[in-house]
């Protein structure tokens, strides 16, 4: 069953290319399947308290890791954070980080 359940979602599943190929009105749809791939891929791994949500901190290093070369300046993160946490509750719901 376990094979048949693999098999059924690697045939259903078309992840988004890597790279942009096409119309430039197209690149816009592309992007957000692009970023709601790795935030799918990636969310469990930051959710470090597993509770659905990204806090200030949980978020900041997932943001962190798709820049490993950079150095973020975090007064400037937590002014985004605000921004970005619509219901102010001190953490992001998937639909807010993206």
């Amino acid at each position: 069953m376990h094979d048949e359940l693999l098999k059924a979602i690697s045939e259903t599943y078309k992840p988004p290319a890597k790279t942009f190929k096409g119309e430039e009105e197209e690149r816009v749809k592309w992007v957000g399947d692009v970023v709601t791939e790795i935030i799918d891929q990636n969310w469990d791994n930051f959710d470090t308290d597993k509770d659905g949500d990204l806090d200030e901190e949980e978020s900041f290093k997932f943001i962190e890791s798709l820049v490993p070369k950079d150095t973020l300046d975090r007064e400037g993160y937590h002014a985004v954070f605000k921004k970005y946490d619509a219901d102010g509750d001190g953490a992001l719901s998937k639909a807010e980080f993206q």
